[in-house]
Order: C-alpha cells, then structure tokens, then sequence
C-alpha cells in the first residue's frame, strides 16, 4: 500500500506579498519605515482632535496591534429630539432633522464645538 503526500503548500515569505519590498536595498528599506513611521506619527496627532477613533487606531497599529471595522465610530448617529429623528453626519459635521409626520427634512445646519456656541449665544444675547 502507498501512501500518497498531502498537499500542503510550504509558507510563503511575507515580504513576497509587497512587491517593492523585493527591489528595495535594505538602506531603502529603513528610510522607507523610518518616514512612514513618522508620517503615521504626524497623522495620529492631527486626527487627535477631530477623530480621537482614528488616532487610537494608528495609535495602536503603530503598537504592533491590528485593528477592525468596529473600533472606527459610525459616519451617521441619530437620536430622537421633541418627536423629530436628528441625524449627526460627522465628515460633513452637520445635523439633519427629520419630521415623523410628513418625512421632510429640514435644512441641515453644521455642528458647533462648544466654544463655536458660546461665541454665537454670546452675540446673540448681546444684540
């Protein structure tokens, strides 16, 4: 009786699935990590403020960990508000409302920091 060989693929090198990597010296290579380090650096501290889900992320990418979809928040948050649905869009930074009864949406007015509010409240109380 013979005994047949199972098919087992041999472990692929990591660096084949990156192509450049292969026609990179090895100088190149750690300019190459050294500036991408420093550019995901960079890139977390700006989205610090603005994304604070983001720069974990890199954060944390930069750590040596992975990431998936669910540590990134939602684009859209919806609340209900005096029976109207609100929707908070945050690339656009703007807040939606929606009308239960009729479904018309009312015009979407951007989104304030809390110092933006203040500011506004101040010059209307003042007028």
């Amino acid at each position: 009786m013979t005994r047949t060989k199972l098919n087992i693929p041999k472990p692929k090198d990591n660096f084949e699935s990156v192509p450049f990597v292969l026609d990179m010296t090895q100088y190149q290579l750690k300019v190459f990590i050294k500036r991408m380090w420093k550019n995901l650096q960079d890139l977390a501290t700006s989205m610090d403020s603005a994304r604070p889900d983001v720069a974990n992320l890199l954060d944390n990418m930069m750590d040596g960990n992975s990431w998936n979809e669910k540590d990134l928040r939602e684009r859209y948050v919806y609340t209900i508000h005096k029976d109207e649905l609100v929707e908070y869009d945050s690339k656009l930074n703007t807040f939606t409302s929606y009308n239960a009864d009729n479904g018309q949406t009312n015009k979407p007015t951007i989104a304030m920091t809390k110092k933006e509010m203040k500011q506004t409240l101040a010059k209307l109380w003042h007028k």
